[in-house]
């Protein structure tokens, strides 16, 4: 894995003692709300009270009382209303809110949910045609319609009265409606910008519902809201966050029978509900009919008013998600083989690739996979005849991705989206330029320093702070997202008690210890095979903390998030890496220092050992201290790779040099021979030798 940078947070110790003694929380809690950006008093009561008193007054929003005025006239006539959803878990839960709600008060109301595939995002005018055609009389449009200006026009020429609620941002001029709901409309006041589209709707529920029954509306629409907002990664502050706090609660004791089925079957019933099950577990599964079924199949999920029908639902739609996996796999095994069977790609700085057959609503999800696997942009295209789809993911740098497509949009028949993720559509014969260009700008543009991952670590703190207390007095920050993330703290000095295997080691299990304390630490997707370091390793570690709950009891539990040795451990690692350059140049080496590194008979017997007993590439680093662990004593990486330059020297053993993510690793792999080596005789051994002698 590529190393990473680790930029620990400062906080100013007054204002840390400032927050600690006005609101009786630890310093570890003023040092996290002080990261974000919570450094007054009365900033960082509001933040952790999440009080339902602080929600706007949805009729702040422009546009809202032509909305609520329409809506309402539209109930007393019963006009058929039909709401234009979109298929991703925003607006899936956008249309089953709304929906409810004008069911519920005597609506006369349908909904439309576009195809992925064969619409895109977004509204179309077939669509809108075809809505008409049913004898709507308002449409709704809800995560959508803000840069649907063509469409909107027709849709009134058509008849249809229009109110758009939608979150994403105005882009020139503004589509021909009855009203526009957006806070992010360019006149508008309202105080929050960053609400989802299903926030959007909650807002409109509550204004349709009036002040005095928001209880109410917050006890019935809130789980869904909550779920939306999380789904769509909102930042989780501001109303979000109390909108996220509001439904969790309600989330964990659900009535809707279609989210109880989907979390029966997703096997977290017992897990308390945090905008982690949310993300991993309950939106996916949502997200995937959306992406290789009818997103349609979600929204009736949402709307089960039986159990039957809501676990029939639900199978479906976890279905949907095996098959997007088995999708996703597949994709990636291809595009993986592309990047083995043309090595020169991974020598930009953007990976760009192309299949056939590769499904549309997947591209993006496995151009993030590739994006965190090797560390560089990543744009995936498929083909359907001659018109190719791109879906972009580019990690959290101050590259972005939608400036640069942006730069080449004169290859793209449409293209959008945002800093990190962006989409677009090509022509096949504008690909191989299109390519050339993105890439050598790309190249000219991104420095090494960019790519370089960086983890945002909030404070140090002791290896006593890891307990059930420093736990409960952190959950006062959650929900965790975006703009709050999970918190992330250093500790450094530890001693690696143990390395375990898990789940036929796919994982890694440590116990870290301090001071006579001991602390289960995990490393997931961690192979313990493959794990560079090992029992008696001295290290530093960035983590996050939680709870694990194991036969009744409860302990804390570190998830690992990176891992060095520690400083003192390195600065000896540099050391030899130094000593090493000096012998790899044939440039003079101090004597005691010659010493150090010339093996002798039984260094030889334990790296050929080693050779013979694995045969996964590693680095010099971590061959060393794999040797150094088995045989009980220090090992250097400088004897080690002089050990392997005198094997491959005698023809003892192969050495393959490979460039992966960052680092260098060797396979290693012993040679048949017939006739003994007298290792004695190596050239380069007498030459150190000689060295050594002073000659």
């Amino acid at each position: 894995m590529k190393e990473k940078n680790w930029i620990i947070r400062k906080q100013g110790d007054e204002c840390v003692h400032q927050l600690c003694s006005a609101l009786a929380v630890s310093p570890i809690i003023a040092r996290l709300l002080i990261n974000r950006g919570f450094d007054t008093v009365s900033a960082a009561k509001d933040f952790l009270s999440k009080s339902i008193d602080q929600l706007y007054d949805p009729f702040l929003l422009p546009d809202m009382d032509k909305t609520v005025n329409r809506i309402s006239k539209a109930l007393s006539d019963n006009e058929l209303i039909t709401i234009y959803g979109d298929y991703d878990v925003d607006g899936v839960t956008s249309t089953t809110i709304l929906f409810q709600y004008l069911k519920a008060n005597g609506g006369r109301v349908s909904y439309y949910i576009p195809d992925r595939v064969e619409e895109g995002y977004g509204v179309n005018s077939s669509a809108v045609e075809m809505i008409a055609k049913t004898g709507c009389t308002l449409l709704i449009t809800v995560d959508s319609g803000i840069t649907a200006v063509e469409e909107m026009r027709y849709a009134a020429s058509l008849g249809m009265d229009v109110i758009i609620t939608d979150h994403h941002e105005c882009t020139g001029e503004m589509p021909q409606a009855v009203a526009v709901i957006d806070p992010k409309r360019p006149d508008s006041e309202y105080p929050f910008k960053h609400l989802a589209g299903v926030g959007v709707v909650f807002k409109l529920l509550c204004a349709l519902a009036g002040r005095d029954k928001l209880f109410e509306i917050v006890e019935e629409y809130s789980e869904l809201t909550a779920l939306g907002t999380t789904a769509d990664v909102m930042p989780l502050n501001g109303e979000n966050r109390i909108l996220v706090s509001l439904g969790l609660k309600r989330l964990e004791h659900t009535k809707n029978l279609g989210l109880k089925a989907l979390i029966s079957l997703a096997g977290i019933e017992k897990k308390k509900v945090t905008t982690s099950v949310i993300s991993y577990s309950i939106a996916p599964r949502i997200n995937a009919v959306g992406r290789v079924g009818c997103a349609r199949q979600a929204v009736e999920l949402l709307l089960a008013d039986s159990t039957e029908s809501a676990m029939q639902a639900a199978q479906v739609l976890c279905s949907a998600n095996v098959l997007r996996q088995e999708e996703e796999n597949k994709l990636l095994a291809e595009a993986y083989k592309q990047l083995q069977q043309d090595e020169a790609i991974l020598k930009n700085k953007i990976i760009i690739l192309v299949g056939e057959t590769w499904h549309h609503g997947i591209i993006g999800i496995a151009a993030s996979r590739i994006n965190e696997r090797y560390g560089l942009p990543a744009i995936l295209i498929t083909f359907d005849g001659e018109m190719g789809k791109g879906s972009c993911r580019s990690s959290k740098s101050p590259f972005n991705i939608y400036g640069a497509l942006e730069l080449q949009r004169n290859y793209f028949e449409k293209f959008g989206g945002h800093a990190s993720a962006a989409g677009f559509s090509i022509r096949r014969e504008n690909i191989d330029p299109f390519k050339k260009a993105l890439t050598e700008y790309v190249n000219k543009t991104i420095t090494q320093q960019d790519l370089t991952p960086c983890i945002d670590v909030d404070c140090e703190v002791l290896f006593s702070d890891i307990s059930l207390k420093t736990i409960k007095e952190i959950s006062l920050l959650e929900p965790y997202g975006t703009e709050n993330p999970t918190p992330i703290f250093l500790v450094k000095g530890v001693k690696i008690s143990e390395v375990m295997p898990l789940s036929n080691d796919k994982h890694t299990r440590l116990t870290l210890s301090h001071d006579n304390l001991n602390v289960n630490a995990f490393c997931f997707g961690t192979p313990a095979s493959s794990f560079p370091f090992f029992v008696g390793d001295r290290v530093d570690i960035v983590f996050n903390l939680d709870t694990n709950v194991y036969r009744g009891e409860t302990t804390p539990q570190v998830t690992v998030r990176d891992i060095k040795l520690c400083e003192e451990e390195r600065l000896i690692l540099e050391k030899y890496f130094d000593l090493l350059k000096c012998y790899e140049n044939h440039l003079p080496i101090d004597q005691k220092d010659l010493a150090d590194i010339l093996p002798d008979r039984e260094d030889f017997l334990s790296v050929h050992r080693y050779i013979r007993r694995n045969k996964e590439p590693r680095t010099l680093e971590a061959m060393a201290r794999r040797i150094a662990y088995t045989t009980e004593d220090t090992f250097n990486i400088c004897k080690l790779k002089i050990c392997i330059d005198v094997f491959c020297e005698m023809g003892l053993i192969q050495s393959e040099k490979i460039e992966e993510q960052g680092q260098v690793l060797y396979r290693l792999s012993i040679l048949p021979t017939v006739d003994k080596k007298n290792l004695n005789n190596s050239t380069i051994l007498i030459g150190l030798k000689k060295m050594r002698a002073g000659r």
